[in-house]
């Protein structure tokens, strides 16, 4: 008798509830252990502040509970519910940039009562893939210019007003990850080309017209963060600091003295890469690295051998998503890029990005089912 028989034997119903149970073991492996790195830097980041640790472990235990949920979900209430999930969004966007929180100047938090102030413009990362998908899951292959341009309705309207906010990063990030989707689905080159000469002549005229004082200072400090050592340009210099001074093993939990003396005030969130290269050093960030890469490799097979083309451009989309947010803030805080803003993800404290992140791996493996 085999060990599988002979466990199928003494334990009919337990092997039946993991066959009932969807979802990808090495995946949720992955993300187990990004998360379990990360909340252990965390835990000595945020050991001044035990109310925001508490948050965001509980943000986490949140988020993986979505993603079991939605990974049992069958693939045609998505394609029931996406039109209906789009219209809210572009609602609850638009309610944000009149009626939300402002915090520096932006106006990009709902803090309800009865729900945990939370980033609206972070559900567009879930919601654009799905609604692209939707949209051309049954258009033929390659795109025409009709089908295009009802695709850059679709993403325009919430990037806009994420943009209004105003959220440059976001803006850039979910915009081209949208984008993403649409290539999959057949775009033909030339208008590919056009689109990036578009975005060119778009960047230009909104540095000219749109860009606010501080976002024009955060591209002028990356192109020379020593013209601004004490202001603008603070970040990115005690950055480039923190991931050098880590060395090969870094200097120890808790010992960082970028983060933990205040040199580095956004440490938790935005730069806390900074704060794992100073206290791991390069093994740490390179394991780190590594399993990100893992994560997004073992998604893009998932999405390869989705049932259903919705399902495949959804979850690549999905996936571009969080590959251009990874690789944006670590070449961020490598000082390869203006700081725009961008959370690392499921590693930075955030309650909203965490809980999309997870929610989000939870519909690519949703969208495995036959």
């Amino acid at each position: 008798m085999t060990e599988a028989t002979l466990f199928q034997s003494r334990n009919p119903r337990a092997l039946a509830w993991l066959n009932y149970l969807h979802f990808d073991g090495w995946l949720f492996l992955g993300l187990l252990l990004i998360l379990g790195l990360g909340l252990t830097v965390m835990t000595e980041t945020l050991s001044h502040a035990p109310a925001l640790l508490i948050r965001h472990i509980a943000l986490i235990v949140l988020g993986l509970t979505a993603l079991l949920i939605l990974a049992q979900l069958p693939e045609h209430l998505y394609v029931g519910l996406t039109p209906i999930a789009y219209v809210g969004a572009v609602l609850l966007l638009a309610y944000t940039l009149f009626w939300g929180d402002e915090a520096k100047g932006a106006m990009r938090w709902v803090d309800w009562p009865f729900v945990p102030r939370f980033q609206p413009s972070e559900i567009l990362k879930i919601i654009l893939p799905l609604s692209l998908a939707w949209y051309l899951h049954d258009k033929p292959a390659p795109l025409g210019i009709g089908h295009a341009l009802v695709c850059w309705v679709i993403i325009g309207i919430p990037v806009g007003l994420v943009f209004l906010q105003p959220d440059f990063g976001t803006t850039v990030l979910v915009a081209t990850g949208s984008l993403c989707v649409v290539f999959v689905a057949g775009l033909r080159w030339r208008w590919i080309f056009a689109a990036v000469i578009v975005a060119m002549v778009g960047f230009v005229v909104a540095w000219r017209l749109f860009l606010t004082p501080y976002q024009i200072s955060r591209i002028v400090t990356f192109l020379d963060p020593d013209s601004n050592p004490l202001g603008a340009g603070w970040n990115i210099i005690q950055s480039k600091i923190a991931l050098g001074s880590g060395g090969v093993t870094g200097k120890g939990l808790g010992e960082g003295t970028q983060s933990h003396l205040s040199f580095l005030p956004e440490g938790h969130t935005d730069f806390i890469l900074a704060v794992i290269g100073e206290e791991l050093g390069f093994v740490g960030t390179a394991i780190l690295l590594t399993l990100f890469f893992f994560v997004f490799a073992r998604g893009m097979i998932m999405s390869r051998s989705a049932a259903s083309r919705f399902g495949r451009l959804m979850s690549a989309g999905f996936l571009m998503m969080f590959f251009g947010y990874t690789l944006v803030n670590v070449m961020m805080v490598c000082g390869l890029l203006p700081v725009v803003g961008a959370p690392l993800p499921l590693v930075s404290y955030g309650g909203t990005s965490i809980v999309t992140m997870l929610a989000g791996f939870g519909i690519v493996t949703a969208m495995q089912r036959s």
